[in-house]
């Protein structure tokens, strides 16, 4: 673990209908002194993102940006602060998503780019410049057809095709990346919270 601060940051990671927001809930039952988080965030721009994903017309070039300045205020606002203090966060979502889910978005038939490759490239120049990353990232790794099978389809990035590409880019992720680990998402959610606490250095709760 090592970014810059005293504090620790940790994020779930994994396509939609993974599990994540189901495991940073059990996390945080048990360690009352952690701060949570999710992305996008309960905030206004939450709102607007989600209109913008369910809507058909729409411009993913501004539910980037939407994402971005929800990203900045929580950096500023949350991450920053916790971290300074020597505090833990996790969050469920963070940057990795940016990078799985946005260079398929931006390269799509909307989108500004002609490739995922030129879409990426531009994820990670807008990001580079402010962004904080996380000391260790959990990756709950599941077949697109159970996830699915979980979702309520009705935002843009829940389809099939969509959210293969998006586990391509979060596979690829977790084998370029040492901080990243990859969990079996098919496993129990007590297990894999287990699994998450037995690679934390934080004190152990009671029960899991």
């Amino acid at each position: 673990m090592g970014n810059e601060y005293s504090g620790t940051f940790i994020t779930i990671e994994g396509i939609d209908g993974s599990g994540k927001s189901t495991v940073l809930d059990r996390l945080n039952e048990h360690y009352d002194y952690v701060h949570t988080m999710r992305e996008p965030s309960d905030s206004g721009v939450r709102e607007s993102i989600i209109q913008s994903l369910q809507n058909e017309q729409r411009s993913p070039l501004l539910t980037f940006f939407m994402f971005m300045a929800d990203r900045v205020k929580n950096i500023e606002f949350m991450i920053e602060p916790v971290l300074e203090s020597g505090g833990v966060i996790i969050s469920d979502r963070y940057a990795d998503s940016t990078r799985a889910y946005q260079p398929v978005d931006l390269s799509g038939v909307d989108g500004p780019f002609e490739t995922q490759e030129e879409a990426r490239d531009f994820v990670d120049m807008s990001m580079e410049p402010w962004l904080i990353e996380p000391d260790v990232t959990f990756y709950i790794d599941i077949d697109v057809e159970t996830a699915l099978d979980r979702c309520e389809k009705d935002v843009a990035y829940e389809n099939e095709r969509f959210l293969t590409d998006v586990k391509k880019n979060y596979d690829a992720l977790s084998e370029s990346e040492e901080r990243i680990v990859r969990l079996d998402g098919n496993r129990s959610v007590k297990n894999i919270t287990s699994a998450i606490h037995g690679r934390l250095d934080i004190p152990e709760p009671d029960h899991l």
